[in-house]
């Protein structure tokens, strides 16, 4: 019953995640440069991905290596064996490590690229976007002048008319006052 309640423990434990925003953020919590966390995190193939188990952390946070744990003499002949395997395991970790990170860098050149294939298609679009209401702006200022010009004609009409109205008021108004003259 003990076993089942410390392993129980142990998956919980291992199942806690943290999240940290950034490696920089990561090696701030732990104390420790950024490239200190890098070079330990390869050491323990542990993928900065951002989210980390408390087992993973404490790996991380871990100074000492295993190399310098004191071996029980009792079973050193074990131990010494399973460390021998467990570099071996590491080594051909490290290889398929190199190559996922070569993958990861033909994914990141592609996502690059891919990304600055959509930045030019958007800047296309927008240059469109900025020639067609240039245009507009032309059109409408064009409108605009026409339309000034169009006032500016029908307030001289205006005035002429009117001039020609009080031009009319005064003649009448001479007339007016020669028949006034006359008979009075």
């Amino acid at each position: 019953m003990v076993e089942h309640t410390e392993h129980s423990n142990e998956h919980i434990e291992h199942q806690t995640e943290h999240s940290y925003s950034s490696v920089k953020e990561l090696a701030e919590y732990l104390g420790i440069s950024r490239t200190t966390l890098y070079k330990r995190a390869k050491h323990n193939n542990i993928n900065l991905s951002g989210k980390y188990s408390n087992k993973q952390l404490d790996k991380l946070k871990d100074i000492n290596d295993k190399k310098n744990t004191p071996i029980d003499t009792e079973h050193g002949e074990y131990q010494t064996e399973h460390s021998e395997q467990s570099d071996e395991h590491g080594e051909h970790q490290t290889e398929h490590s190199e190559q996922s990170n070569e993958h990861g860098e033909h994914q990141t050149e592609h996502s690059e690229q891919s990304n600055n294939y959509i930045l030019i298609n958007q800047i296309s679009v927008k240059d469109e976007q900025i020639k067609n209401l240039n245009d507009r702006l032309a059109q409408t200022q064009k409108a605009l002048d026409q339309a000034q010009q169009l006032q500016l004609i029908a307030e001289q009409r205006l005035t002429k008319e009117h001039q020609k109205v009080i031009e009319l008021s005064e003649q009448k108004q001479e007339k007016k006052n020669f028949w006034q003259k006359l008979f009075s």
